[in-house]
């Protein structure tokens, strides 16, 4: 049973949120309308970095508001399964794509440090717009399997929080194994690349 937030305590927390959610939609939105209007900064680097932004805009207008519904204002109505695993859904989308975006960027750093040349003629931007896709594809696709279990969550009419409560106490290994995979990732790249930048270092002495 949740203990209804006080009066005072859920104006400040939803504008903070709401604060929070504009500067995310300003910010990513005005980095995709830039991108999108000059056609010179279109590069690979700043296709992904786009995906990124969208991945936050999306996050910021769709997640954000629901959270604060359910979370902060604890609206009577935001209550059922459905809705429960629809906003579950989309919160691990949105970190996989996130996460996935990320070490995206960092493989293209570390290509263009071992390859230089050879790398620059091989990418284009059709290619890091397929790489954007995958990344979305295949985040939906491995959250599509880790959420078949939430299926078997039935609470009846209960709100959302108590939905979420559970989906989480059975989703811990989810968010674990995605934590671990993206250090593991990150800290093998992290390591690929400082090797690859002192072998372009004796190169050049």
């Amino acid at each position: 049973m949740y203990v209804a937030k006080p009066l005072f305590a859920k104006v400040i927390m939803s504008g903070l949120i709401a604060i929070l959610s504009s500067v995310s939609m300003l910010g990513n939105g005005f980095i995709l309308a830039v991108l999108a209007r000059f056609k010179s900064l279109q590069t690979v680097p700043n296709i992904l970095l786009a995906n990124l932004a969208l991945v936050d805009l999306l996050n910021g207008v769709i997640t954000v508001p629901m959270y604060m519904i359910y979370t902060v204002l604890e609206a009577s109505w935001f209550r059922g399964k459905t809705l429960a695993i629809t906003t579950a859904f989309l919160d691990r989308v949105f970190i996989a794509v996130n996460l996935g975006t990320k070490l995206a960027m960092v493989v293209n750093m570390y290509l263009g440090i071992s390859f230089d040349f050879k790398y620059r003629v091989w990418k284009t931007n059709k290619k890091a717009l397929v790489c954007a896709f995958l990344i979305w594809l295949i985040s939906i696709v491995l959250v599509l399997l880790f959420s078949i279990p939430l299926i078997d969550i039935d609470l009846g009419d209960a709100h959302v929080t108590e939905y979420r409560a559970e989906i989480y106490k059975q989703g811990k290994h989810f968010n674990a194994t995605f934590m671990i995979l993206f250090i593991l990732c990150g800290t093998a790249l992290g390591f690929m690349m400082n090797r690859a930048i002192k072998r372009r270092e004796r190169r050049y002495l």
